[in-house]
């Protein structure tokens, strides 16, 4: 959840792309926000950026959608708005198979960058009586993944902070290659700096198969035109 001093910032921001638009007059356009911008004292910032882009004289569509139908093995709630400078109109992307957190690591490679958590200690042992799907209370909110459904949102201030996600079956956390595999990014996707700052990089990315289906439909809608 965002301060008041982070959403002031993160106006700001966007108030400097609505600028950029302005300035460089692209064909389209794609914006993204966190989902909690649209509700309870934030919906004025919300109603701000909304204004601010339509007062461009782009066409503009925005919803609220979830990875998990794009074709990421998460539910991960975004706000996307899209904007066609000739006044098109939006085209979204349709709903595909959900992927499973099973599917998503299934003949995942070994890799050695697991947070590791001696079996001597509590909380091993108190992971080890958690079920799928739900969180050991009094241990700052770790949570064993559910197998059959998509993983829940993985946020930059979840992994090595407020949470940490265990593997479904075995009694250990995440590899980064399965944290990459459950936001959608390739195996081989490098991600450097400390293990903070790789949870970071995840945590705040856009899942790329899902604007991967946004990019595409804005691309379909540009080549229509031609």
């Amino acid at each position: 959840m965002f301060c008041d001093t982070e959403w002031r910032r993160y106006a700001q921001q966007r108030r400097e792309f609505i600028r950029l638009i302005e300035g460089l007059q692209p064909r389209a356009f794609v914006m993204e926000n966190v989902s909690g911008m649209a509700k309870g004292g934030m919906r004025g910032v919300f109603n701000e950026i909304l204004a601010g882009l339509k007062e461009t004289g782009y066409h503009v569509e925005v919803r609220k959608l979830n990875a998990m139908w794009y074709g990421v093995p998460q539910s991960r709630e975004r706000i996307i708005f899209v904007g066609m400078r000739d006044g098109q109109d939006v085209k979204w992307p349709e709903k595909q198979k959900i992927i499973t957190v099973r599917e998503a690591l299934k003949d995942v490679p070994d890799d050695p960058t697991a947070f590791t958590v001696g079996a001597h200690t509590k909380i091993y042992q108190a992971m080890r009586h958690v079920k799928q799907g739900q969180s050991q209370p009094g241990h700052h909110g770790h949570m064993r993944l559910p197998i059959d459904r998509p993983s829940p949102a993985l946020l930059a201030d979840s992994g090595v902070g407020r949470y940490h996600f265990w593997h479904p079956i075995e009694h250990r956390t995440l590899t980064f290659i399965e944290l990459k595999r459950l936001s959608s990014f390739p195996d081989a996707f490098i991600l450097e700096g400390k293990p903070g700052d790789k949870w970071a990089r995840i945590g705040n990315a856009v899942p790329p198969k899902m604007m991967q289906a946004i990019a595409e439909c804005v691309k379909e809608v540009l080549e229509g035109d031609e």
